[in-house]
């Protein structure tokens, strides 16, 4: 996988992550909060150019805080590849 996709995937598992923060009706301070976390190191994960990778970890706390699988995050990006295969020959 080149570098210009995985930026995509990432963008889609941030969004993603944002998107369940919005339909459990938080802010990112709140999530925050509950993280143990201030909430500049939310946006320095989620935000739109973030400064720090988003880890397994980081994930995973998230995904506590949310009460969801942390595989959700990963629907969207994983919906929105092309994953068709041509099988015609050539």
């Amino acid at each position: 996988m080149d570098t210009k996709h995985r930026h995509e995937d990432a963008a889609a598992v941030r969004a993603e992550v944002r998107a369940w923060i919005a339909r459990r009706g938080l802010t990112h301070s709140q999530v925050a909060a509950r993280m143990g976390h201030a909430p500049s190191w939310v946006s320095k994960r989620l935000g739109a150019n973030p400064t720090v990778p988003l880890l397994l970890d980081d994930l995973m706390s998230f995904a506590d805080v949310l009460d969801v699988p942390t595989a959700e995050f990963f629907r969207r990006a994983d919906s929105t590849q092309d994953r068709s295969i041509n099988y015609r020959s050539a």
